[in-house]
């Protein structure tokens, strides 16, 4: 069978067949991706692991507290 014979069959199914099949389709996807939902490090560590972490020193991080030019007219 091909795809476009698959893909009209289940075109005439039911919805109830249809979310059955979605289902079916959803869970063989989740056993065969690999799971990347938990993360191995914490936020902090990444950005410490980071190749920006080692320009730090170089960085200004200040706040620019002058007001920007009134050049939008609303």
């Amino acid at each position: 069978m091909t795809l476009q014979e698959i893909e009209a069959n289940a075109l005439q199914l039911i919805p109830q067949q249809k979310r059955y099949l979605i289902q079916i389709l959803t869970e063989s996807l989740q056993n065969t991706e690999p799971d990347n939902t938990t993360p191995t490090e914490t936020l902090t560590q990444f950005f410490q692991l980071s190749p920006l972490a080692a320009t730090i020193d170089e960085l200004d991080l200040s706040r620019d507290r002058c007001l920007p030019p009134n050049r939008i007219s609303l």
